[in-house]
């Protein structure tokens, strides 16, 4: 039996929840389809007014062996929050442990550049 798309993204979303749970990342809002793409969106502990949401593509057509991901960083409250594209990449389908250290080193970054993004945030708010 074929394995589904979104059965296949399994191993890379529970990678990237191990990773982000490191630096105090919770999941709170699980892995679906939304907008043609699946997502999987998690909230740090310490400040709820920064989440990261990982973007995962089909492929385009059936001879492809890769998806597109983005990691989007949301930086402020539901009234004022703002959307920003931090990476985007390809992510091998079947995932395989040999992938899981260029997929950690795209998340590490994409969070220091979401701690910049608060950090302007909070010296915006004071200023």
């Amino acid at each position: 039996m074929e394995m589904s798309f979104a059965d296949s993204l399994g191993p890379v979303c529970a990678m990237a929840q191990a990773a982000l749970e490191k630096d105090e990342f919770v999941l709170t809002s699980p892995f679906a389809e939304r907008h043609g793409a699946y997502q999987v969106r998690f909230c740090r502990r310490k400040d709820p007014a920064a989440s990261v949401c990982l973007c995962l593509a089909p492929p385009r057509n059936d001879a492809d062996i890769c998806v597109e991901a983005e990691i989007w960083l949301v930086v402020g409250s539901a009234g004022g929050a703002e959307r920003h594209l931090a990476r985007s990449f390809s992510i091998p389908i079947p995932f395989r442990a040999e992938h899981e250290e260029a997929l950690k080193l795209e998340i590490s970054r994409s969070l220091a550049t979401l701690k910049a993004l608060v950090g302007l945030a909070a010296t915006c708010a004071a200023g």
